[in-house]
């Protein structure tokens, strides 16, 4: 039997190097089956590598405003101070003699010394980078920068790397809106997070109604599909790109549909607006 906390150190381990550099195959599969039995958040990781490119930047920079950088300085004053706090009550850091402020070795609630482990040094270069950012000042790259990654781009990005992705063609449904729309739906169960993709689908009048995504799992009663989020159309012309709002967990999507509903949308669909739908094949291999 595997030991759970072995499991856990190299579960973080892995989400460390999946969100810093590349996984090899074996690591990617080690990950998905530790992934299957955990609930840690992945996009922790990728937050956390978020960060410290920010912190690293040395382009052309300008103040982040004063109102969201208290927000942050909030934020991740409580985050950090709750992991320090927690940290604490388990092991304290046992620093080299020669004055070196690196940790070196830990102190388990034993008495124990043992080595800092990969995951363990990943949290100390978050810290530092932290209190380094604090110490010069929130800034932000200017808006029209490539800092912030496009919602094409993450889809992009899952089509390349997520194994388990699914990509189904659009097919009009009954309503005749839906005729003449192309594009797709790509969708990943272990993310639990997908991407809608449209040419040709009218403008809404937001006023009055919004387009609304429809997720129909083969685990629950197909006349409650879970849905995918509300959203709007600017342009029929060109693609657009909308992230999948899931408001429960997806077990086994079996069909994806679009239907015109009110301002905000609905719990439960009459569905006599079906514009569109998509039906997944097996995942890629």
């Amino acid at each position: 039997m595997n030991d759970p906390r072995l499991d856990a150190d190299r579960l973080e381990e892995l989400l460390a190097d999946e969100a810093l550099f590349a996984l090899t195959k074996d690591e990617r599969d080690e990950l998905d089956r530790l992934m299957a039995s955990s609930t840690v958040d992945p996009e922790t990781f990728e937050r956390t590598a978020a960060l410290a490119a920010i912190a690293l930047y040395t382009g052309s920079i300008e103040p982040l405003p004063d109102d969201l950088r208290r927000r942050i300085l909030d934020s991740s004053n409580k985050h950090v101070s709750g992991e320090i706090a927690a940290k604490s009550r388990r092991e304290t850091p046992v620093f080299s003699p020669d004055g070196d402020a690196r940790p070196r070795l830990f102190v388990d609630e034993n008495g124990r010394h043992r080595a800092m482990r990969p995951r363990e040094m990943l949290a100390w270069t978050f810290a530092v980078t932290l209190l380094v950012i604090l110490s010069i000042g929130w800034s932000f790259r200017r808006p029209d920068s490539r800092m912030a990654t496009s919602v094409a781009e993450l889809r992009d990005k899952m089509l390349r790397h997520e194994r388990d992705v699914v990509v189904a063609p659009w097919v009009a449904g009954e309503d005749p809106s839906g005729r003449g729309v192309v594009g797709d739906v790509v969708w990943s169960n272990r993310r639990q997070r997908g991407y809608l993709r449209f040419r040709g689908l009218v403008k809404n009048v937001t006023d009055h109604s919004q387009y609304q995504l429809w997720i129909f799992d083969s685990k629950q009663d197909e006349r409650y599909p879970i849905s995918g989020g509300v959203f709007d159309i600017q342009s029929a012309d060109g693609d657009t790109i909308i992230p999948i709002d899931a408001e429960l967990r997806v077990l086994d999507p079996k069909m994806f549909a679009v239907t015109m509903e009110r301002t905000g949308g609905v719990v439960v669909s009459s569905r006599s607006r079906l514009l569109l739908v998509a039906k997944p094949d097996a995942p890629r291999a």
